[in-house]
């Protein structure tokens, strides 16, 4: 991962503007605003969207569910569970 390489974070993958504190949600929603527009998507996705879009991308790609709501739980992600019991319609 070229991020990692190049910025070697130490505590946080995306640290805030304190190294010891990590990127506020705000600071992520706001990026991530900016991008849609820079991209011209006009329809309404958020950064929530991104997370339902990964783990259907893993689910379809046939990554065991133990892996997918494990690796979700380390990332102190809430509301997982409900994530993988139905089928979602691509984004």
């Amino acid at each position: 991962m070229e991020y990692v390489r190049r910025y070697k974070p130490e505590k946080w993958l995306f640290p805030g503007q304190r190294k010891d504190k990590h990127i506020s949600t705000r600071t992520v929603q706001a990026i991530f605003e900016k991008a849609r527009n820079k991209a011209g998507i006009k329809k309404d996705v958020t950064v929530h969207s991104l997370r339902h879009s990964f783990a259907t991308h893993l689910l379809e790609s046939e990554v065991d569910l133990k892996y997918i709501s494990g690796a979700f739980r380390a990332l102190k992600l809430k509301n997982d569970r409900d994530l993988y019991s139905r089928k979602h319609k691509k984004i």
